[in-house]
């Protein structure tokens, strides 16, 4: 019978880490749960499936098994082994050790650990020194035995300060807050101090608990019985980590003490920052800005409000496909068709530039009315299909209902050389669905739009507007003067 190891959850759970770091070159357990079969390497994705011997292996199989298996080291050992222990007449041909492992040992290892949280498991020869050599190991004993080492010589940081950073939205800056974590035995005890004010906050105390690599905690004062709530992306050995990132809730201390949530970065206090280190993540936190409220007010859902608006201001809008006539940087005309469906889902749809990804593009709507700048102005961002990038920004008059077929005003480019400013304009056409002919999305001369207006009459009142808008948008003659140098 093959010997069994009786492994702790701790030691299981570095030993995998451990195995991610080398496959991977980082711990990263999103690839892990994409695709488990596929990742350790089992059933229609075993690399070596012992019931096809004479195949050859999958071609592009980046598994663990294959990994392992390929590993010179680990080849030798498993063929002394299986040669030893399977018997001869199970050697077909074609067949060598690593048909005779299975892909899916250190998978139901994983599940048992990090999914049923069992307290420990055990590992079953020759899986046990398979995995500590692929780990860098010369066998399980030898990692177990650093493991031990290291499990004392953390026991004295068990007790860990933590320095969180915070964009605060009322006073638009990073911020600080404090954060003690015992992580002697879970659940962890846990303390908070001044993330409403440092100064006069009495301090949050509570618990959390470790669920699937992130720390769950819920800290109160007891006095007011207020309450603050942490999710924190730890992994599963966090007091190892030097930072990490975090998401608060918490109840603004400002005014009508609405609910709000944000991003902090948390990082070990004895982890001395340098001043680059700490200037890196309050730019990190600037950029992102990932902080907002909840206004504290009673829904009514006849008239609801999103940034202080009606949220059916522009129903009117709402619905419709429009056909899109704007300048490119070099003033030729791009025909693009934007959607704007029921609930403000906008496309907008071009063959403007060399990539699908950016072409098919999400468009983000906000209403900008200002009674100090006297102007009612919808500013549409578009963004790729995948991804966070600003393609262009949209600034366009906010018609009447009455008036509400034709839009204009101006398009940011960000540019594919430098950016530019153009004129844009947009009209309702009940001509275009869903299946729209996607053969006019172009691009053409500024000279032939008037032939395209000529062909087809409706695009006047499309042409007229763009017009009006570079009218006002052009230079005035003095400034083209001085430019010019005429």
């Amino acid at each position: 019978m093959a010997r069994r190891h009786k492994l702790t959850a701790s030691e299981f759970t570095r030993l995998f880490e451990k195995i991610l770091e080398k496959h991977l070159g980082r711990v990263d357990f999103s690839a892990v749960e994409k695709n488990a079969s596929a990742f350790f390497g089992f059933r229609e994705h075993d690399p070596y499936p012992a019931d096809e011997a004479a195949s050859s292996p999958l071609q592009n199989a980046h598994s663990l098994k294959k990994a392992m298996v390929e590993d010179p080291k680990i080849f030798r050992y498993l063929t002394d082994i299986f040669k030893r222990d399977i018997p001869k007449d199970k050697w077909k041909a074609g067949l060598d050790a690593r048909h005779f492992f299975n892909g899916q040992n250190l998978y139901n290892k994983y599940r048992e650990v990090y999914k049923e949280r069992v307290k420990e498991c055990t590992l079953q020869e020759p899986y046990a020194s398979v995995f500590a050599m692929y780990a860098g190991y010369d066998g399980l004993a030898v990692f177990q035995k650093a493991h031990s080492g290291a499990e004392n010589s953390d026991r004295s940081m068990r007790l860990t300060h933590y320095r969180a950073f915070f964009y605060s939205y009322l006073k638009h800056d990073v911020r600080e807050f404090r954060l003690q974590i015992d992580w002697t035995a879970e659940p962890f005890e846990i303390r908070q101090k001044g993330f409403h004010d440092f100064n006069q906050e009495p301090e949050y105390a509570g618990t959390a608990t470790l669920v699937q690599g992130k720390v769950h905690a819920v800290v109160m004062d007891n006095n007011s019985g207020d309450q603050m709530k942490l999710v924190i992306s730890s992994g599963f050995e966090p007091e190892t980590r030097e930072a990490m990132l975090c998401a608060v809730q918490a109840v603004s201390s400002y005014k009508d003490r609405n609910p709000i949530c944000c991003e902090a970065v948390l990082v070990r206090d004895d982890h001395a920052l340098t001043p680059s280190e700490e200037v890196r993540i309050r730019r990190f936190l600037f950029l992102h800005r990932y902080n907002f409220k909840i206004r504290d007010t009673e829904v009514t859902l006849d008239l609801l409000e999103a940034k202080r608006r009606d949220v059916d201001m522009i129903d009117y809008l709402a619905g419709h496909f429009y056909r899109v006539w704007q300048f490119d940087e070099n003033y030729n005309l791009v025909q693009c068709v934007m959607h704007i469906n029921d609930y403000y889902r906008a496309t907008c749809y071009t063959t403007q530039y060399h990539r699908d990804i950016l072409n098919e593009q999400v468009c983000l709507i906000e209403i900008n009315v200002s009674d100090a700048l006297r102007s009612q102005t919808l500013c549409i961002s578009t963004h790729p299909k995948k991804g966070a990038m600003i393609i262009s920004y949209m600034m366009l008059n906010l018609p009447e209902r009455s008036n509400s077929d034709i839009l204009g005003g101006i398009i940011c480019l960000t540019g594919q050389g430098h950016p530019a400013v153009r004129s844009i304009a947009m009209m309702k056409d009940e001509r275009l669905a869903a299946d729209f002919d996607r053969n006019i999305l172009r691009s053409f001369p500024f000279g032939q739009a008037e032939q395209e207006v000529k062909n087809d009459r409706r695009l006047t009142p499309l042409f007229e507007k763009l017009m009006e808008e570079e009218r006002r948008n052009s230079k005035p003659e003095h400034i083209r003067q001085y430019l010019t140098g005429n």
